[in-house]
């Protein structure tokens, strides 16, 4: 009998859960900033509580719906306790440029997110970023301007950004399909640059795409995020050789080497880049 009170006592505590998280989904609207028309964040039901804010971008003036149905990216913010909020954010196409548009975040579009968190969950929560193209640009562009709030980020088929600042911030992916001749030249400068400021960057070359999503990096990104949430021990990696290395090989030769924010990640980094 106890045992069943128990049960039904649980039972009944995920339901109130599951309506409290309820109530955090939907449409959050913010006057656009400069350079933009539209400013909304969608706030995906996780848990009530969470510890910090998963944050995903999608590509060029994307209204981010394909991220709501996305059991992967929720399924994981439930199990790490996070918080999940989509962006739909939208500039006029001939406003657009490396110093104008949503996709800078010092322009004002950075702020609308922290806003957005703290409307949504009551506090300024940590954040781990991930964004496909243009949303790739914003969330390394949103890592650069705010380091202290973001725990890891991802940026998937994004170019070259503005000039970094020559702080040290969070572990980052930069990742690209090989196939992808718009963006990898780009992708690849900005490592190098990244690398070369000491920053604890990754290189990920993703095989046989172009300009498209892929669904095994953003299973890697998922373990990426995982890692930086919890005390792992990470090491460094040369990109070109797939080889773990010492740090002494990682501080003398920057541009062609990685960091991996746990080392038993390294059989799976080399799986998915080329």
């Amino acid at each position: 009998m106890i045992h069943l009170l128990k049960l039904f006592v649980a039972i009944a505590v995920s339901f109130v859960a599951a309506a409290n998280a309820g109530e955090l989904a939907g449409r959050y609207s913010f006057p656009p900033a400069p350079d933009m028309v539209r400013a909304d964040v969608y706030a995906v039901p996780t848990i009530v509580t969470p510890r910090a804010v998963l944050v995903l971008c999608p590509g060029f003036n994307g209204d981010g719906s394909e991220f709501f149905s996305d059991k992967a990216w929720k399924d994981f913010a439930t199990v790490h306790q996070l918080g999940v909020i989509y962006l739909s954010f939208a500039s006029d196409p001939k406003n657009i440029s490396k110093a104008r548009g949503y996709y800078v975040p010092s322009s004002g579009s950075g702020q609308i997110v922290l806003n957005a968190v703290r409307k949504i969950y009551g506090a300024d929560l940590p954040i781990l970023i991930y964004g496909f193209s243009s949303g790739a640009f914003f969330s390394h562009q949103f890592a650069d301007w705010r380091p202290q709030r973001v725990l890891a980020w991802a940026a998937e088929a994004g170019s070259n950004g503005q000039q970094m600042r020559h702080s040290k911030d969070p572990p980052g992916l930069v990742a690209c399909g090989a196939l992808d001749q718009s963006k990898f030249a780009g992708a690849l400068d900005y490592f190098h640059v990244g690398r070369s400021m000491a920053k604890p960057w990754l290189l990920v070359r993703i095989p046989r795409i172009a300009h498209e999503r892929s669904a095994a990096f953003e299973d890697f990104v998922r373990l990426y995020f995982a890692a930086a949430l919890g005390s792992s021990r990470g090491g460094w990696v040369d990109v070109d050789r797939k080889a773990k290395i010492p740090a002494e090989e990682a501080t003398q030769n920057p541009s062609t080497t990685g960091w991996l924010p746990d080392e038993n990640l390294f059989n799976k980094w080399k799986e998915i880049h080329e």
